[in-house]
């Protein structure tokens, strides 16, 4: 067998599952910077690290209503949205460092960009009772713009990861810099996410993740509650009503794509799925948390 085979078959290897984490109701969860290391925002608000090999610590914050979690590249900042309050920024310790007010309550997702001048930012999007906002921060939260959207709008990184609006209309997916209106149009059921620097859909019948305008594909799944690519954007992840974990790569053929292999993890709804920035590790929360290997 040749070492171009042995790669083959690593990259086919079956969804391990390692370990269900010792935690009652994961919210959100981040896996800090490209560190093995996973942050969980439980349903009563503590902020707990999981480490595959060193097991579970609490840390010293807390997020209430936690809907989000996301962590800066270099793994030095934690970004938290409490659903219907605000968003905060933590230290990997859990100590929050500034807090910004916004009222954000479903379709919430959090996207870090490059701004002018290559320094870190971070965008946050979600629906308030008055309709679709946006807030854009610097990395440390020292400056924040709110903006209002259209509906089923999503902000994040675009080429050279600068920031970037975009939209998915029935005639097509529109994307344009931030600050430059975007085409109108009727908005399709998926519910945007940028991922690893590009631009997935979820729908309740899969996932299209956009690698380019020319690379599309779409993984077919039923009852489709969450999804994940992975950041060698080779992977994907999806999770179902019915706690299943599905995983097919996305230049596999149509048939598989079509029927992607799945496991069962959860007794519950998958309601995130996380890929590590680094090894092949990824995050399952529904009611319970699971680690798995691919």
């Amino acid at each position: 067998m040749s070492a171009g085979d042995a790669h083959f078959l690593h990259e086919k290897a079956p969804l391990e599952a390692v370990l269900c984490a010792p935690l009652e109701r994961p919210r959100a969860l981040t896996w800090v910077g490209r560190k093995n290391k996973l942050i969980v925002a439980t349903d009563e608000g503590l902020l707990l690290e999981v480490d595959p090999i060193f097991g579970t610590r609490e840390l010293k914050g807390l997020v209430p209503d936690a809907a989000a979690l996301s962590s800066s590249i270099s793994g030095n900042r934690i970004v938290a949205v409490q659903r219907g309050r605000g968003v905060g920024l933590y230290k990997p310790s859990g100590e929050q460092r500034a807090f910004v007010k916004l009222p954000l309550l479903s379709d919430i997702s959090v996207a870090w960009f490059t701004r002018s001048g290559g320094k870190a930012g971070v965008a946050v999007v979600g629906e308030t009772l008055d309709g679709r906002r946006g807030l854009v921060l610097d990395a440390d939260f020292a400056s924040h713009k709110v903006v209002k959207l259209p509906p089923q709008t999503v902000l994040g990184p675009g080429q050279q990861g600068r920031l970037v609006a975009a939209r998915c209309n029935t005639d097509g997916l529109t994307v344009a810099p931030f600050g430059r209106s975007l085409r109108r149009g009727e908005p399709t059921h998926h519910r945007l996410r940028f991922a690893s620097g590009v631009l997935i859909g979820i729908a309740d019948g899969g996932v299209t993740v956009w690698r380019s305008r020319s690379r599309v594909t779409t993984v077919r799944g039923y009852e489709t509650t969450a999804a994940a690519l992975s950041h060698d954007r080779s992977v994907i992840a999806m999770g179902t009503r019915e706690g299943d974990v599905g995983f097919c790569a996305l230049d596999e053929g149509t048939l598989k794509r079509a029927k992607p292999p799945k496991v069962g993890g959860h007794e519950d709804p998958v309601r995130e799925l996380v890929f590590s920035r680094s090894g092949r590790w990824l995050a399952s929360a529904g009611d319970e948390l699971w680690l798995w290997k691919y």
